[in-house]
């Protein structure tokens, strides 16, 4: 996956969980927490950089979900971890 791809993807998910948060009045996505999540040493905008970006936002939104009562995996309709 080339480092454009990977940003898409980590977009697309922010975007879905976005939509999330508006349909059901959840707060589940912050891309400075999701920052702050990825392993040091990752290059900023490096696919691996993207790559973790986008599993700290799906670490963090299945954790907020398990407070809220919900699963993540549920809401969007698949499968994510």
């Amino acid at each position: 996956m080339r480092a454009s791809t990977a940003r898409n993807a980590y977009q697309a998910f922010a975007n879905e969980l976005k939509a999330l948060e508006a349909a059901h009045n959840l707060y589940l996505h912050d891309e400075c927490v999701d920052r702050e999540n990825i392993p040091s040493g990752v290059i900023d905008g490096s696919e691996e950089h993207y790559v973790a970006l986008r599993d700290a936002a799906i670490n963090a939104a299945s954790l907020r979900c398990e407070e809220y009562g919900l699963d993540l995996n549920a809401l969007l309709g698949r499968v994510v971890y």
